[in-house]
Order: C-alpha cells, then sequence, then structure tokens
C-alpha cells in the first residue's frame, strides 16, 4: 500500500457504471482500483505517493510503488479485458516519492510480456 493518492472524483454516471463491471477484487469488494481501502473504491487513482523520512532508503520506495503499480496494471488489465474495449494497450502511471524536502516523480509501465 502507498500512503497517499490523487484521485479523480467522478461524476454520477461513472459511479454508476462501477456495479456494471461485475469485477470484485479480494475480499468481495467491488472497486474501480486494486484496493479494498473504502474511500478509494469508487474513485479511480490518477497518481500514487509514497512518502519515506529524509534519511531513508529511496530503493525501498521504489520497491514499494512498483509492487503498487504492478496490482494496479493487473487490476486496469481486468477492467479492459471485461469491457471488450478494442485496445490492448495500457497507460502508463504516474508515481510520485516524497523524501523530506525532495520530490522524486516516476513513471511506471507494463510491457507486452506483462512486467513493470
Amino acid at each position: 500500500m502507498v500512503d497517499f493518492a490523487i484521485v479523480f472524483r467522478p461524476d454520477d454516471r461513472l459511479t454508476s457504471a462501477l456495479p456494471l463491471t461485475g469485477r470484485y477484487i479480494d475480499g468481495g469488494v467491488q472497486s474501480f482500483n486494486h484496493t479494498r481501502y473504502g474511500p478509494l473504491t469508487n474513485k479511480p487513482i490518477v497518481v500514487s505517493i509514497e512518502t519515506k523520512p529524509e534519511g531513508e532508503s529511496l530503493r525501498e520506495a521504489e520497491v514499494q510503488l512498483a509492487v503498487w503499480a504492478a496490482a494496479h496494471f493487473t487490476r486496469l488489465r481486468d477492467l479492459l479485458d471485461e469491457s471488450k474495449a478494442e485496445t490492448t494497450d495500457l497507460p502508463w502511471l504516474p508515481l510520485l516519492i516524497a523524501q523530506g524536502p525532495q520530490w522524486y516523480f516516476l513513471f511506471a509501465s507494463r510491457s507486452a510480456a506483462g512486467t513493470t
């Protein structure tokens, strides 16, 4: 799990489409995202943010975001497959690491082979 997320606040039409996805994540929770955390189930995650105190390992934050992004891509793939959309491309995901006063902007993408 990450510390913060910037989310898209959908209008009522998009929110009402959530039950139409028919896809549940582990624990029987219906969600646009790959998390069961209640406030995020009906608000698609746009940017994931991991924070670390100054002096802590930046590598740990990168690994944590990589695992989070891999789960995010899996959820997006599930939703895309279910939608029967013509596109098979997944977008890149913006990620932020805040470490003390330093901020790092990263991008995650999924290869055709399925690696993040």
